[in-house]
């Protein structure tokens, strides 16, 4: 059993628990790949209980992006750790993102 699971929190609304690391994002975007595919036109992905994060983590966020674009939904994140916002806007990536404090 992995350490990273994604929970609903009500409608079209889900939090991502634990840490987004190399060892732990293929299995969790499948959860997300699920989550987006039964999520109404925009999911919003809360991750303020992201313990730890690395470049991977930005990677399944854009991932997420591009999957969720493929299936003409939206994506909005909020609680975004500060280390992982840096990371995307030190890649100037920013732009792709809907982020709510």
């Amino acid at each position: 059993m992995h350490k990273q699971q994604i929970e609903q929190l009500g409608v079209d609304s889900y939090g991502v628990v634990g840490d987004l690391s190399f060892d732990s994002v293929v299995e969790v975007e499948q959860e997300g790949f699920t989550v987006i595919n039964e999520g109404g036109k925009q999911v919003s992905l809360d991750l303020s209980q992201v313990q730890a994060c690395s470049s991977a983590a930005m990677a399944l966020l854009l991932s997420w992006l591009r999957y969720a674009s493929k299936q003409q939904k939206s994506l909005v994140f909020s609680g975004m750790p500060a280390s992982l916002r840096a990371m995307i806007k030190g890649a100037q990536l920013d732009s792709l993102f809907t982020i709510q404090n």
